[in-house]
């Protein structure tokens, strides 16, 4: 896979760049928000100390080669209002799994939309990726039509796979290959 050192993604409203430290109090109005990972399997964080575990992990992971966590940014206002990961590099097939989240007063505008977008290409396009895929809760309607929204197909769903938050749930596949044809 052919990495950039520090990747900057700019598009219309949006920069997404690497995650830094700094961004932690930005990040704990997104990931401090239970209505945000209602349907993902990690819980919300309820003090600054889970955001520091949290980076610890990433950062542990970005060294590793495992993971790369995004931070999307507002480009008026330079705030960052979510992250983008991705993660499960499988060198042999060319592919990798992806995951996002965005702050609740961002919902509804396009903006998930425009960063994984713009992220689907860099994948493609910089990493030299040949499959993206995604991994959701099926009742998550919302970021199912985010996915559909640039390109991605359903491919299956597992049944009562998946054990998160006290509850037995389904887990939706979806997935993108380099050739498929992505909305203009």
């Amino acid at each position: 896979m052919n990495t950039p050192e520090r990747p900057v993604i700019e598009t219309k409203r949006l920069v997404l760049r690497l995650l830094e430290k700094s961004d932690l109090p930005a990040l704990f109005a997104v990931n401090g928000d239970d209505e945000v990972f209602r349907y993902s399997p990690r819980e919300s964080w309820k003090t600054p100390a889970d955001g520091e575990a949290w980076l610890s992990r990433v950062m542990a992971h970005r060294e590793s080669g495992a993971t790369m966590q995004f931070v999307i940014v507002l480009l008026e206002s330079g705030r960052p209002i979510g992250t983008l990961a991705i993660f499960h590099f499988d060198e042999n097939v060319g592919s990798a799994e992806i995951g996002y989240v965005l702050g609740r007063e961002h919902w509804g505008k396009g903006l998930m939309t425009e960063a994984l977008a713009a992220f689907v290409g860099f994948s493609f396009e910089s990493l030299g990726l040949k499959r993206l895929e995604a991994e959701l809760d099926p009742r998550n309607a919302a970021s199912i039509k985010v996915l559909e929204r640039v390109g991605f197909t359903q491919e299956g769903l597992r049944r009562r796979n998946y054990f998160s938050k006290g509850e037995v749930t389904d887990t939706g596949l979806y997935g993108m290959l380099s050739q498929d044809p992505r909305p203009k």
